[in-house]
């Protein structure tokens, strides 16, 4: 068996049984596919249960966050590959055909995504490339597409072996886990990218993590900690430093702008100060500039903006 699905699962009654169909309906048959109940209340497992087909293996665990409950499917699955589908999405019935091809089209690919729908947008990657791309830059790649052309764990597929040795998802972790697991995998080697329409990315959800107030605690955005940490460590390529640092340097600016917008000013100040060591990469005044719309009255950010050019051009 080539292929293992795993759907972490809580709370997602009305949700799951169309996730899990979508699976079940894939042109490519031989696989498993693994549920991970992650101490739902609401009756999802048993909903899962319902569902009789040989290949399904529904586990049970107390409530440890999405994070933990991939990881648990990585470990019991069987398969050289794993696709990640969450409760609540769905995938068009060529999704793992699609991007098993591409993974074993060379040597070296640790992961595969594909363009993705969402419910408000026809596609993610506006502008995608005509074919598929192998990069080995995948974080300059996606900056390049202004973060269009990303990775999603509804619209993945992993090398089981790379997930693992990358260090998996970061438990306890439940925003922005996902990048940070991605950060770490494209150090292991190529990440490719097919430019169709291949899942569906259900972000209006209720009880999505896309919606309401985010980017709380000490440690968003987990990459910065994982970054800093993995430098120490010596574990990121030396090619891959000032693009991994920019990457990260945006992360942390665009929670920043957030929290901004949802008026939580002294938040977007902390998050900043806390990672200004990542106001190092790149070379324009951008965090600068954003540390100052925090503290200052919203009227001088046009006056900001106008200054911030002007530090740009003398020091280019």
């Amino acid at each position: 068996m080539l292929v293992s699905a795993v759907i972490p699962l809580f709370n997602k009654k009305d949700f799951v049984k169309r996730a899990i169909e979508s699976v079940l309906e894939q042109t490519l048959t031989d696989f498993e596919l693994i549920v991970v109940d992650d101490g739902s209340t609401d009756g999802s497992a048993e909903a899962v249960s319902g569902i009789q087909d040989p290949r399904i293996t529904l586990l049970k665990q107390h409530n440890a966050g999405v994070s933990v409950a991939r990881n648990t499917g990585v470990a019991k699955c069987k398969g050289k590959y794993v696709a990640f589908l969450d409760a609540d999405d769905q995938w068009r019935s060529t999704f793992l055909e699609r991007t098993l091809a591409v993974a074993q089209s060379r040597p070296g690919v640790v992961a595969v995504g594909t363009n993705f729908q969402t419910d408000t947008k026809s596609k993610c990657c506006e502008n995608p490339p005509y074919s598929t791309v192998y990069t080995d830059e995948y974080l300059k790649l996606s900056r390049q597409y202004k973060y269009s052309l990303r990775l999603l764990p509804s619209a993945t597929l992993v090398s089981k072996k790379a997930i693992i040795l990358a260090g998996l998802f970061p438990p306890g972790i439940k925003i922005y886990e996902d990048p940070d697991t991605w950060m770490r995998l494209s150090w292991l080697g190529t990440i490719a990218y097919v430019p169709e329409v291949l899942s569906f990315f259900h972000d209006q959800t209720p009880g999505n993590t896309m919606t309401g107030k985010r980017f709380v605690g000490p440690d968003y955005p987990i990459m910065a900690k994982t970054f800093r940490l993995s430098l120490q460590e010596g574990n990121v390529p030396d090619r891959l430093v000032e693009d991994t640092g920019i990457y990260v340097r945006d992360c942390v600016m665009y929670q920043s702008k957030v929290l901004l917008q949802e008026k939580r000013a002294f938040c977007a100040f902390t998050n900043l100060w806390r990672n200004r060591d990542m106001a190092a990469y790149g070379n324009d005044c951008d965090y600068e500039r954003l540390m100052l719309q925090c503290l200052t009255p919203k009227f001088f950010h046009g006056r900001l903006a106008r200054l911030s050019r002007i530090l740009k051009r003398c020091f280019s």
